[in-house]
């Protein structure tokens, strides 16, 4: 593939978090991906449906899938023992996402568990069979430079060769005014992805990454229309960036509980969107501008937009 950088082509990512969660999110992935335009998925290396997802990776190859990188809300796979710095002695977290990252900015026993943590998950994964492509995080805790330090040295030692860019727009002007909670919390967190992201992923460990990240305010808001808009937008913008992620989460309700995650109806409603006609069809009429891709497909020499 020439070097996206260098053309006016887009090229698109539709990646599926939370993959093991449960069966039902299990099984709306699969299907997102079968039946409709799902290209890829991050999986949970210690959730309660993760072998169930590696058996259909395995079952499903045509599915890539990555790893999703969490602190909350699974209990972690080494001993306690090990992270005392960052969990309690019942395995649950010491920290909310903001005091991770204060914390992991402050001490070098937090950075250095997180660490431990992180890595075995991958190699627990990586014992299951599991290839991973790329990497994201749950509740986009490499948001922080500190984590997304983490997050690319672990990438570059296991041969992973990409990595989610958490680099998303706070008013990007085709999705509505919707989670207005996460929109002012991008204000401030999209400038610390920008300087931690773009030096650690790019500069110190060669990682790729697509070049922008489109879905955290629009989590457990989509409709079929803004999803549809944030299309015509990706497909029309003039924007530099050429490789784009849309982040999703479908699935089914099946096994979750709200005390874990907000998302439960909405699960339902993005795997009918993944797999709407309407949405199908848009995405093959453009297909002379817009090529859909998993982060195998992204060519390793594509430069920085600038």
């Amino acid at each position: 593939m020439s070097n996206i950088s260098a053309t006016s082509q887009k090229y698109l990512i539709i990646n599926a978090d939370d993959f093991g969660w449960s069966r039902g999110v299990n099984d709306g992935i699969i299907e997102s991906h079968l039946n409709g335009v799902l290209t890829s998925t991050t999986l949970f290396a210690n959730a309660p449906a993760t072998r169930d997802a590696i058996s259909l990776a395995e079952k499903y190859p045509s599915l890539e899938v990555g790893i999703h990188l969490s602190y909350t809300p699974w209990q972690p796979i080494l001993p306690i023992s090990m992270l005392s710095s960052i969990f309690k002695k019942d395995g649950s977290a010491k920290f909310s996402t903001p005091l991770l990252w204060a914390s992991a900015a402050l001490m070098r026993s937090v950075r250095d568990q997180l660490y431990l943590h992180f890595k075995s998950q991958i190699e627990h994964l990586k014992m299951q069979g599991l290839n991973p492509t790329h990497i994201d995080t749950h509740k986009h805790l490499h948001y922080f430079p500190a984590v997304m330090e983490i997050v690319c040295k672990l990438a570059n030692e296991f041969d992973i060769p990409a990595v989610r860019l958490p680099l998303e727009h706070p008013f990007v002007p085709f999705v509505g005014p919707i989670n207005l909670k996460a929109r002012a919390a991008l204000c401030v967190l999209t400038p610390m992805s920008m300087i931690g992201g773009i030096y650690f992923a790019y500069i110190k460990y060669k990682l790729t990454t697509p070049h922008r990240l489109i879905g955290i305010p629009q989590t457990g808001y989509w409709t079929k229309q803004r999803f549809l808009n944030t299309l015509k937008y990706i497909a029309e913008t003039k924007a530099v960036a050429r490789i784009f992620e849309i982040m999703m989460h479908p699935g089914k309700p099946d096994g979750l509980d709200r005390k874990q995650t907000r998302l439960i109806e909405s699960r339902k409603e993005e795997l009918d969107i993944l797999t709407d006609s309407e949405v199908k069809e848009y995405i093959t009429k453009c297909k002379n501008i817009l090529t859909m891709i998993n982060f195998r497909e992204i060519p390793q020499m594509f430069q920085i937009p600038q």
